[in-house]
């Protein structure tokens, strides 16, 4: 095993120079977002504040963006780390709020885009819309006999 521990652990997401493991652990009491070593002994290092799940790395390993929890909703945190001489969180900014965005069990349901400067996101619909669509084998028919 990765994490034998007798907490709830998940979301486990490797640094890109595979050194370290960030992920979400139920230790302290709620879900929060640690980084340890990924071989090898080292403390490991709290690094959300006040509840965090679905770490993802950037693409260069210098930033590590989570899911927080904050008293207007659930913003996505950028936090910049140090790893040398060890490991410690620099800084903790809320970029914008996940709250009309899809989470996911047990990854993370968005990514950093390579340039590092786009996030990709799954969006949730209005649950309060219903889209119906009769007839649509119809619809297909008379798409599929058009011509091209």
């Amino acid at each position: 095993p990765l994490l034998a521990t007798p907490y709830n652990e998940g979301w486990p997401a490797l640094s890109p120079d595979g050194r370290w493991l960030a992920y979400q652990s139920d230790e302290s009491g709620q879900a929060e977002v640690y980084v340890r070593a990924f071989r090898g002994s080292g403390a490991k290092v709290i690094v959300s504040q006040n509840g965090g799940a679905e770490p993802v790395w950037s693409r260069d390993g210098r930033e590590l963006f989570y899911r927080g929890v904050g008293p207007q909703g659930t913003p996505l945190i950028a936090t910049t780390l140090q790893t040398t001489p060890e490991l410690r969180v620099l800084s903790r900014t809320p970029l914008f709020d996940l709250g009309e965005y899809e989470g996911a069990t047990p990854h993370a349901n968005f990514d950093i885009a390579p340039d590092g400067r786009n996030f990709v996101m799954v969006h949730q619909g209005k649950l309060s819309e219903i889209v119906m669509v009769q007839n649509w084998t119809e619809d297909v028919r008379r798409l599929s006999a058009a011509p091209r």
